[in-house]
């Protein structure tokens, strides 16, 4: 458990690093891609993670972001006692989030909490929390 769950927090970071253009400015909105890795399961494979990311800045120290993502991996159906070949399948990951800069200077770290689903053939909720570097 606690090597998933580095391996989680490191992909968090890394991801979360990627988006360097969420400086906080009041009323200011921005339109991004996003791009990572999708740490699967025992139902769902690892897979790349790709999407669409609207930030709009609140206060000079938050900011709100909605996002659409797209894994394609491979599903694993487990059905008591056998286990079924693993199916191409895509997941939609959406989330609102709050981004909380702790800093004011040029490059300013950021914290991300929020709430959002995860879809397949239906629908579960999920919270989003991470940490990352804004300029």
């Amino acid at each position: 458990m606690p090597r998933h769950l580095f391996k989680t927090l490191l992909l968090i970071l890394a991801v979360s690093c990627t988006q360097v253009w969420a400086q906080a400015v009041p009323g200011r909105s921005a339109l991004g891609l996003s791009t990572g890795l999708f740490e699967g399961d025992a139902t769902y494979d690892s897979g790349s993670l790709s999407g669409l990311q609207y930030r709009y800045g609140m206060t000079s120290f938050m900011s709100v972001e909605a996002s659409l993502n797209l894994v394609v991996t491979n599903r694993t159906d487990r059905i008591d006692p056998v286990v079924t070949e693993a199916t191409d399948t895509f997941l939609y990951l959406t989330s609102v989030s709050a981004l909380i800069f702790v800093s004011e200077n040029k490059v300013h770290p950021y914290l991300r909490v929020g709430v959002g689903s995860v879809t397949d053939e239906e629908t579960y909720a999920l919270g989003t929390f991470g940490v990352g570097t804004g300029y």
